[in-house]
């Protein structure tokens, strides 16, 4: 992800030369003051390619160190400190304090700023060079997560990139307005009466236009894209695209499906629990120094101090050593039958049966919980709090059935971070999927369309059986282990509004007091009125009195 070096945005109705003036100091001093404003403020001023990972608890975390490089160092009388007590001054920011373990603060735009109505603004040639040295060289994970502003440039997907240029999206804009006004005519009795009845709305319609504008961008073929430097996942047109929309998208014209596989997390995790994926004899491709070296350092920096390095335990697994019964214990979790079983599924079952004493449990009980044992495998696994980990039956479930791999996630989570963990089953997400699975199948059907969310490929319904096909064999030749994928249409020419779906968007935009404060960063104007006009735009009277409703009334 790299900056643009030329522009940034500031909120349309914000003045910032008369915040300028208002500093008692030289006029050197008030353009630098000025420029690193200008930086700061585009950091904040959101869109609907926002990167997720960067808004928490409805505030933006900013690389504290970050900001000082750019906009200048110094102590409290700084000029980053500065900025940052005039813009908190005039309430035109909200700050919450510093967080000793991000190093970072965290910010939003005040209410009032929030609109999502921006002007450009070139950056000064001292800020623009900063961010061309920044481009430039290498930066520390912490920089690099705070990367905001990028172009249309990156090097590592080429072959996903360029499908956006041979393939067409459109929309069904007919269905898609149906769907759309039978959510917002549900609304009306589903947010009466409300505390924050005003604010469901709002946000109901940022959603809305937010939607249109990520739609709009795949139909014109204006997308940024972005791959992350952590993680290697592919950040496209379609990856903020919320999943209830996508049924309206249409690759040239045709309906579209997607392929993914089953358990992904799980899939992966027991795919390099063995001794190859960290063997220095080893020379497969799918190899611990091809996707994640630095932690393979990590591995040889901390062996002096490895926990498990115990006598008897001669076996080495991924950082980990274990003696030959805990290593059959390992072996069973990896040999799950992911081809022929849904990993979620068979743990439920196995969780109920223990818990009733039944032998036979009802499909629907399994599939109603299939959904939280999802949860609370991904809580497994990416959670180094032990407490709160084993508060959940099903934790405790997986803990009774797998208790030596239970014991492996504790043991990495302390010795390597359960950051490092998420990572890494990322990376050889990324590396199994983007790299090489999809690369082959365009190589061998370069007339296919393959669009990539995560683990997931969306192409049209006449090509779903070859793709599930071409990705099931590309997965087990690179892991040499069994791979269970599903398939299924998400688009269709013919569809009713689904209510189901109605109801899932309308509880999500239902605005409490205790969801306020966390939802404020996505609601603003320019969605709204985008919203309101692709709705009533051709009545009047209902156009009006949405305006009129959707009014915003700060409330604090």
């Amino acid at each position: 992800m790299k900056y643009k070096l030329k522009e940034g945005r500031v909120p349309s109705n914000l003045n910032i030369d008369e915040l300028i003036n208002n500093i008692e100091r030289n006029e050197t001093y008030k353009q630098f003051v000025k420029d690193g404003m200008v930086y700061f403020l585009s950091l904040l001023c959101i869109d609907e390619e926002y990167p997720d990972h960067m808004v928490e608890n409805g505030y933006i975390i900013l690389n504290d160190k970050m900001l000082q490089e750019v906009i200048g160092k110094g102590g409290k009388t700084s000029r980053t400190a500065t900025i940052k007590n005039i813009l908190k001054y005039n309430k035109i920011i909200d700050c919450l304090p510093y967080d000793k373990k991000k190093k970072s603060y965290s910010f939003r735009l005040n209410e009032n700023y929030n609109t999502g109505c921006t002007l450009s603004i070139e950056f000064s040639e001292r800020i623009s060079g900063v961010l061309a040295k920044i481009n430039s060289t290498k930066t520390s994970k912490q920089i690099a997560e705070e990367l905001l502003l990028f172009d249309n440039d990156n090097k590592e997907y080429p072959h996903l990139i360029d499908q956006f240029n041979v393939h067409d999206f459109s929309v069904d804009h007919n269905l898609l307005k149906a769907f759309l006004l039978a959510v917002v005519d549900k609304s009306t009795d589903y947010y009466a009466d409300k505390k924050y009845t005003n604010y469901s709305f709002l946000s109901l319609f940022s959603f809305i236009g937010k939607s249109l504008k990520l739609l709009t961008k795949l139909e014109e073929r204006s997308i940024n894209f972005n791959s992350s430097e952590n993680n290697h996942r592919f950040y496209n047109g379609l990856t903020n695209l919320p999943k209830v929309l996508r049924q309206f998208l249409f690759i040239n014209g045709k309906e579209i499906g997607e392929v993914d596989m089953s358990a992904c997390q799980v899939y992966i995790f027991a795919s390099i629990l063995n001794p190859q994926f960290c063997s220095s004899e080893s020379d497969s491709e799918y190899h611990i120094n091809n996707i994640y070296p630095k932690l393979m350092h990590f591995f040889k920096n901390l062996d002096i101090i490895n926990f498990s390095r115990k006598p008897g335990n001669t076996n080495y697994v991924l950082g980990e050593y274990f003696n030959d019964n805990d290593k059959k214990e390992i072996e069973e979790f990896s040999d799950f039958d992911f081809a022929n079983k849904d990993f979620y599924s068979s743990l439920a079952e196995d969780i109920f049966k223990k818990e009733t004493d039944l032998e036979v449990i009802n499909d629907e009980v399994i599939k109603l919980n299939r959904n939280s044992v999802k949860k609370s495998i991904m809580n497994i696994l990416f959670n180094s709090n032990e407490i709160h980990r084993g508060a959940d039956r099903v934790n405790r479930g997986f803990e009774t059935k797998y208790p030596q791999v239970d014991n492996f996630i504790t043991l990495f989570h302390r010795l390597y971070t359960s950051r490092d963990f998420a990572i890494l089953l990322q990376r050889c997400e990324a590396f199994i999927v983007l790299e090489k699975a999809t690369f082959n199948i365009l190589e061998n059907h370069p007339t296919a369309p393959i669009f990539t969310i995560h683990d997931c490929i969306i192409t049209t319904m006449d090509h779903i059986k070859l793709v599930e096909y071409e990705m099931v064999k590309e997965i087990e030749e690179l892991t040499k282990k069994k791979v269970g994928v599903k398939s299924e249409q998400i688009s269709f020419h013919r569809q009713s509004p689904n209510e189901t779906q109605i109801d899932e968007i309308l509880l999500k935009h239902k605005i409490t007091s205790k969801s306020l404060n966390k939802k404020l960063i996505n609601i603003n104007e320019s969605n709204i009125d985008l919203a309101v006009k692709y709705l009533y735009g051709d009545n009047p009277v209902k156009l009006a009195e949405w305006n009129k409703k959707l009014k915003r009334s700060i409330q604090t």
